[in-house]
């Protein structure tokens, strides 16, 4: 007798919490991209618009500190500034603090000392759906669902046209996977994309950033199960969308990123070195074995 009487219990629970998270959609939507014009620092400067200044999507870690809970990972001391227009690469042995500091920029997880800025403005006084629209991020954990190829593309992605989804496909290299695809975008992929190899599903997530056109790009080892002929391809197309861009790269394969504006060598979470490529072969320790490690592991050969 009492069962309708919990179930009615339960579903008002339910529904509150889909109310909830229905208020928080609308309100992620609603949100005014100029909140910033105006604004007022805490030391009182008169703060400009995020797409006002020149260097406005210039990106400064200023002495960040941060370790995760029962834990002694993290980073420590961390201070760079990564430009707009240029490529900032992040390289390092497994456990440096490289994805650490990706997870910062997103806000996965807070400073606890230093600060993170976007455009002179600290990065907590901006909204998340604000920093959201500002990034794309494409990750070594591909996530995909189990929907059309459109959809996966377009995830989380409004007012698009056919015409934008296809041309990030082909700039991803992904041509033959549209030829091979009996329907085209509305193939269904499968369950975590069943359908693609490892190469493509990743590649699709390159697609969704490059058709989210965001000013801040960040790749985190974005070509690790590519084959290197198509990761020479995807990287000379994302180099050429990335044009007056931001982009920070999380790169292990050395030989994608020589060409960096800026190189960031990581150890044990801390900076041990910056400069370019050539100036990092002269004067950091770390960046000589890193790049000595590459080039041995370039001309590696299976015995059967």
């Amino acid at each position: 007798a009492y069962n309708p009487i919990l179930m009615l219990f339960a579903g008002s629970g339910l529904f509150r919490l889909a109310d909830t998270s229905r208020q928080n959609i609308d309100d992620f939507y609603a949100e005014a991209e100029p909140w910033l014009v105006d604004r007022q620092t805490k030391s009182d400067k008169p703060q400009n618009h995020i797409h006002d200044s020149k260097a406005r999507y210039d990106i400064v870690f200023d002495k960040v500190c941060f370790q995760y809970p029962g834990s002694d990972a993290g980073v420590s001391n961390i201070s760079f500034t990564a430009k707009n227009g240029k490529l900032t690469a992040i390289v390092g042995p497994s456990g440096a603090g490289k994805s650490t500091l990706f997870h910062l920029l997103s806000r996965f997880w807070q400073v606890q000392s230093g600060s993170i800025q976007i455009g002179d403005i600290d990065i907590y006084d901006i909204p998340e759906s604000i920093v959201s629209k500002t990034m794309s991020q494409v990750s070594q954990d591909v996530v995909l669902i189990n929907d059309s190829l459109r959809n996966n593309v377009t995830l989380g992605i409004q007012d698009y046209s056919d015409e934008a989804v296809i041309k990030a496909l082909t700039l991803a290299n992904m041509t033959n996977l549209l030829r091979r695809l009996p329907e085209g975008l509305e193939s269904k992929l499968g369950e975590g994309g069943a359908q693609l190899s490892g190469g493509e599903k990743q590649r699709i997530t390159i697609a969704r950033a490059l058709l989210r056109d965001s000013p801040i790009v960040m790749l985190d080892e974005a070509m690790s199960s590519i084959d290197p002929t198509n990761a020479r391809e995807i990287q000379q197309s994302i180099m050429e969308l990335s044009r007056g861009k931001t982009l920070i790269v999380i790169a292990h394969r050395l030989s994608s990123i020589i060409g960096a504006d800026n190189i960031i060598v990581m150890d044990k979470g801390e900076i041990q070195a910056l400069g370019t490529h050539e100036q990092l072969l002269k004067t950091s320790p770390l960046y000589q074995t890193l790049w000595k490690e590459h080039c041995s592991a370039k001309s590696w050969t299976i015995v059967e």
